[in-house]
Formats: structure tokens, C-alpha cells, sequence
């Protein structure tokens, strides 16, 4: 039997493509910072002495990416060519600490009262591409002691179910003087070239690590991949609670309710997210236009499939799946914004025009 999809989409601002040919993989993330979990208690074990961070500027680090390790001169590995790559401070950390500003990704803990400092670092290799050259690169977390003496170096990606292109959007300290990472990366096992992919990847991760003195110690990493705000507007939705607009647009609540109300019923157990192409570049393979589906200007999202359960009749037709937009905000930060009914006839399902 033939499927068919009605697309409804909610139109977002038009915008023009802006392609960056050298994609600078060690970008951060948004500055938005609305995320839907509890925010991590940050009450750091009082060190022995205020730090200085701007010793950061001129901090040994160790080798990463491959590139030799070195000393920072203003917050960059000195000495290396554009070929080869390069080794930063993460994020806006130099700028910060010029300004006298507090950098978001770096953090002061204490072992045995002595001060322990973690900051991110950005390394980058070059991947000469056809016609291009694209850096492929990713954040880590270096730690130094109080007078800047490197400890070690952690790598998220080594223990993240994703691949290169981390993105550390914040590092902060807990109760028991452990450090939070928080960061986004590209999923693992996704059809996506990452060189193709600009930027860094829609899922959140999170994880504490500790210095014991000898090395630096991992939890267990905690991930958020918009199934879980995918399950919140689904299960509201279907018990006749209010969404806020944060979770989900109202135009996109409305639709929903719309099939859930001629008996459609969703497991969102079985609720799966992946990476998808948003572009605005008609030509770029396997693209969505984020305007298309009510993305905010300048980001992107991930794309949620979530089967049917009941096979209920709904308007002469058996629904098959439910496929929703969710606009990646920021850190586990992330709106459903439109999506796609797919069902077994060729028969549109009635929608209401899109708006903003």
C-alpha cells in the first residue's frame, strides 16, 4: 500500500544562506542557556588561595588532536600552520579574561585544599576537502594546579556516544568539588559526514569529572538527545495539559491535539532522534529548510520519529508516524516546532496555514 506524508510546517523567518567554507569545528555553543533539566549545584570546595586565571593565557598544554604540545602565548598554540591545524583556549575564555569577565568553561575546584583549574582547550586538524579546506576539531578539558602546572587532559568524545565535533558549552563545579561538563556533539553512527555537518552537532551530554591527585576520574555520562522533550509535549498533549512555549509552539500543539483527538494514541517510548541536514541550500543532499519548520534564524535542530500504536482510523485514514522538528535552542535546550503525519493514502490530512 502506497504512504503518503502531509507535511505541516510553520514558516519561520526567511533568511539567506551563509556558507562558511572553513568551518571552525570548535565552536560553541549557544549562549542560550534555557535548558529543561535542573541546573548542576555549583558550590566549589573553597580553595587555599584565590587564582589568577589569566595564567591560562600562558598555560603549558599537553599534546591534543595529535598536534605537539606547547606553551600558550595570549591563549594560542604558537608555531603551528594553517595546514596543520591549531590549539586554543575554548570558547571566549581569552576575551573574557582580558575583559575581566568570568569564562562560562573554565572552573576552580581544590584537592585537599590546594586549587585545581579546568578550562577547555579547542584543538584542530585540517581535512583537505574538494575545493575546501575544513577543519575537524573538537573542545577538551585541561587541568592545571594553582601555578599552572599541567595535570592532565580529558576528552569528551572518548567516552561520549558521539564523534569529533564536541562543543563544550560550560564547566562548573559541584557540591563535592567535582567538575560539570556540559557539552554538544554529533550523534555516533549517524548516516552524516561530519565534515559536512556545519558546526557541532544537537546533542547535550553531561558528565563529572575529579582529579584524586593522580588522575582525572569520569562519571557516567548523562545525554539528552530531544526524545525527551518529544515525550513531555506528546504525553501533555494527550492528557489535556497546557504546553508552554518553551516545550513546544502552539501551532504545533494544536496539530497534535487535532490527531490525538480522532483517537490517535503515540508510545513515546519508542521515540528516536537523529541528526538531520538543516539548510537553506536547496541543493545540500538530504536537507530540510529550517524556515520551512519554524526554526529559529541562525539554528538548527534534530528530527524525531515516533510510530503509532493504535492504527486507529483518523479522518478516513490509518496513521503510520508521527515525525516532529525540534529547534535546538541551546544546552539540552530544544522546542518542537512542526512535524509530519504520515499515513497509509495519498489523502491529505487537514492543516491549518502556517504562521511564525
Amino acid at each position: 500500500m502506497r504512504r503518503a506524508t502531509n507535511r505541516f510546517a510553520l514558516a519561520g523567518v526567511a533568511a539567506n544562506a551563509l556558507w562558511v567554507v572553513l568551518l571552525l569545528v570548535g565552536c560553541t555553543a549557544s549562549a542560550t542557556t534555557a535548558g529543561q533539566t535542573a541546573a548542576s549545584k555549583a558550590s566549589p570546595t573553597p580553595p587555599e588561595a584565590p587564582v589568577n586565571l589569566t595564567g591560562l593565557l600562558t598555560a603549558p598544554v599537553p599534546s591534543l588532536c595529535g598536534l605537539p604540545a606547547g606553551t600558550l602565548v595570549n591563549g594560542t598554540l604558537p608555531g603551528l600552520s594553517v595546514i596543520q591545524g591549531g590549539v586554543h583556549l575554548g570558547a571566549t575564555i581569552a576575551r573574557d579574561l582580558e575583559a575581566g569577565a568570568a569564562p562560562k568553561t573554565v572552573a576552580v575546584s581544590s584537592y585537599t585544599g590546594s586549587p585545581v583549574i579546568a578550562a577547555t582547550v579547542n584543538c584542530h586538524n585540517v581535512e583537505v576537502k574538494t575545493n575546501r579546506i575544513v577543519e575537524l576539531g573538537l573542545d577538551q578539558v585541561v587541568f592545571w594546579d594553582k601555578d599552572f602546572k599541567l595535570l592532565g587532559s580529558f576528552d569528551v568524545n572518548s567516552i561520549a556516544a558521539s564523534i569529533a565535533r564536541s562543543s563544550i558549552h560550560s564547566v562548573s563545579v559541584s557540591d563535592d568539588g567535582s567538575f560539570i561538563v556540559r557539552w554538544t556533539a554529533l550523534d555516533t553512527g549517524e548516516h552524516l559526514d561530519p565534515s559536512n555537518v556545519l558546526c557541532c552537532g544537537t546533542k547535550s551530554a553531561e558528565l563529572a569529572l575529579r582529579w584524586d591527585g593522580y588522575i582525572i576520574l569520569p562519571g557516567t555520562p548523562t545525554y539528552y538527545n530531544a526524545s525527551q522533550v518529544v515525550a513531555k509535549f506528546v504525553e501533555a498533549v494527550t492528557a489535556g495539559k497546557p504546553v508552554s512555549f518553551d516545550v513546544a509552539r502552539p501551532q504545533a500543539v494544536e496539530l497534535l491535539k487535532e490527531v490525538i483527538d480522532q483517537g490517535a494514541t503515540f508510545d513515546t517510548s519508542l521515540i528516536r532522534c537523529s541528526e538531520v541536514n538543516f539548510s537553506y541550500d536547496p541543493s545540500y543532499p538530504n536537507s530540510v529548510d529550517p524556515d520551512l519548520v519554524g526554526f529559529e534564524y541562525g539554528t538548527d535542530g534534530r528530527s524525531c520519529e515516533i510510530p503509532a500504536t493504535n492504527k486507529e482510523r483518523v479522518g478516513g485514514r490509518t496513521l503510520v508516524k508521527a515525525t516532529f522538528h525540534v529547534n535546538h535552542l541551546g544546552w539540552n535546550y530544544y522546542r518542537v516546532t512542526s512535524g509530519d503525519i504520515e499515513t497509509d493514502t495519498l489523502k491529505d490530512y487537514p492543516s491549518r496555514p502556517s504562521t511564525p
